[in-house]
């Protein structure tokens, strides 16, 4: 009888891990399917939810004809994102209107397009850059002098964010080579910060003054003020990506159960 329990069980996490690489799957399928499509360009930038009614409504096409829907109640129905809400922008259109999105809540999936007009650009690496061009200046070659007998040092996402205890892992090899940033920048207490470009954990600084510190100061360049959330999530009006391929094979696990009893029967009868 115990080794019936365990095939069960093995059957069961087979359920699990196939229905987990179904929707993942799925994410992947859509994306690629409506780059292809509509030919939009990659973004991968986070966005925070920020409508004027609550939620963001989500469209089938990027052409504002409504496939899902936020009701008039003001309740989150299916295919809507509620207001605060940070979701990763996959791709956007020439004219950055609009914007396609995968948000899964591990149990239901919305996949489309939003207006990106109802969204708030959350505060990033690229954002420093643009704001700070003016202040950054070239590397001469020399400060990469600064990380000597410091193997790892810590990196961020910008100078002045949040530390995320990430390391850099290949500070002697850079130290060695001479390796020269693409940017510096000096914050306004005097640090040096180099900027070692687009890698992929995103685009990352090493704070040359200080690269093992974790209390720097952080910097809040982005204060942001939105509108009351309708809801408390998001729902999809599509079936959850996972319930297809997981009924199926759960319907083969049940099958097979119920074999392996009638077989263990027929052999102790025997």
């Amino acid at each position: 009888m115990k080794r019936t329990y365990r095939l069960f069980a093995l059957l069961v996490l087979l359920v699990l891990l196939l229905g987990i690489t179904a929707q993942a799957d799925l994410i992947d399928y859509r994306s690629y399917v409506n780059h292809s499509k509509h030919g939009c360009e990659l973004y991968g930038r986070v966005h925070i939810m920020n409508a004027p009614e609550g939620a963001v409504k989500v469209y089938s096409e990027p052409d504002g004809k409504v496939k899902y829907y936020t009701s008039s109640e003001g309740r989150i129905e299916p295919g809507s994102l509620a207001n605060g809400i940070r979701l990763k922008i996959l791709c956007t259109l020439e004219d950055g209107e609009w914007g396609y999105v995968d948000y899964s809540t591990g149990i239901q999936l919305i996949s489309g397009w939003i207006k990106l007009d109802q969204t708030i650009l959350e505060y990033d690496g690229q954002s420093f850059l643009d704001e700070h061009k003016e202040a950054l200046y070239p590397d001469d070659g020399t400060a990469i002098s600064m990380l000597e007998n410091v193997p790892r040092p810590f990196t961020y996402d910008y100078p002045g964010a949040v530390a995320t205890f990430s390391k850099l892992m290949n500070a002697e090899e850079m130290v060695e080579s001479n390796y020269v940033f693409e940017h510096l920048y000096k914050d306004k207490d005097g640090r040096i910060w180099g900027y070692l470009g687009t890698t992929p954990q995103g685009r990352d600084w090493v704070c040359l003054s200080e690269p093992t510190s974790k209390e720097l100061p952080v910097v809040e360049y982005q204060t942001i003020q939105l509108y009351p959330a309708s809801g408390e999530g998001a729902q999809s009006a599509l079936t959850p990506a996972w319930i297809l391929p997981t009924c199926l094979v759960a319907g083969v696990a049940a099958l097979s159960l119920v074999l392996i009893l009638v077989l263990k029967k027929k052999k102790s009868s025997g």
